[in-house]
């Protein structure tokens, strides 16, 4: 998900829905925020609801995180190779 992001942001990868965007960048910025609905200072809940909310999202967005796999998975094979003649 934060690969999705930062292509997302980036603007490398241009397929990603604005609001599948918007659903990553939520629960990730609610992941890393040391205050939220349970404080991830009290033990094993403060991760908890950290953990539920990255995984409901991961639900929703599944379809659009295997479209952005499946392009990365491409994307890596390509080779930018810029052709030259030469005359002999």
């Amino acid at each position: 998900m934060l690969r999705l992001a930062k292509a997302g942001v980036s603007g490398r990868y241009l397929r990603l829905p604005k609001r599948t965007l918007v659903a990553a960048l939520a629960a990730l910025i609610y992941f890393v925020n040391p205050v939220d609905l349970i404080p991830d200072v009290v033990p094993v809940l403060g991760f908890a609801d950290d953990a539920a909310v990255v995984g409901w999202v991961l639900g929703r967005i599944r379809q659009d995180l295997d479209a952005f796999r499946a392009w990365e998975m491409g994307e890596s094979d390509v080779i930018d190779v810029e052709a030259t003649l030469t005359e002999p």
